[in-house]
């Protein structure tokens, strides 16, 4: 499959995966330092999720969606940012703990009812 992508091919380390099993997953996620997710633009998705229950470090864009989520994130906001980020995360490891408490299911239902209660029509039209 990699000779599909000569550039990916340049990358001894990258690894294109397909039909991966559940527990296949749960297994990458736990073998995983950190988690990189470089997006445009963001918000709750399976990816951070599944990264947080895994309670692995994140790195993405600074982003008030993904922070509604994720508390301890660490942002960039230029690619070269992000290499930085990355290096340093690596470097410092055995600092870095992962609070996911927040993401308890008590703590996930407050917070969509927080959402629902604030965008119910009387309260949009304040």
């Amino acid at each position: 499959i990699l000779g599909q992508f000569p550039t990916v091919a340049l990358y001894a380390n990258y690894e294109l995966k397909k039909d991966v099993s559940d527990s296949e997953l749960l297994r990458l996620y736990r073998e995983s330092l950190f988690q990189v997710l470089p997006l445009n633009i963001g918000t709750a998705n399976n990816a951070l999720l599944e990264g947080c229950a895994c309670g692995l470090p994140l790195i993405s864009i600074d982003s008030e969606n993904i922070k509604f989520y994720f508390n301890d994130v660490i942002t960039y906001n230029t690619y070269k940012d992000l290499a930085v980020k990355i290096i340093d995360t690596y470097n410092n490891l055995n600092k870095l703990k992962v609070n996911i408490d927040h993401l308890s299911w008590e703590n996930i239902i407050k917070k969509i009812k927080l959402v629902i209660n604030k965008n119910t029509p009387e309260n949009m039209s304040q």
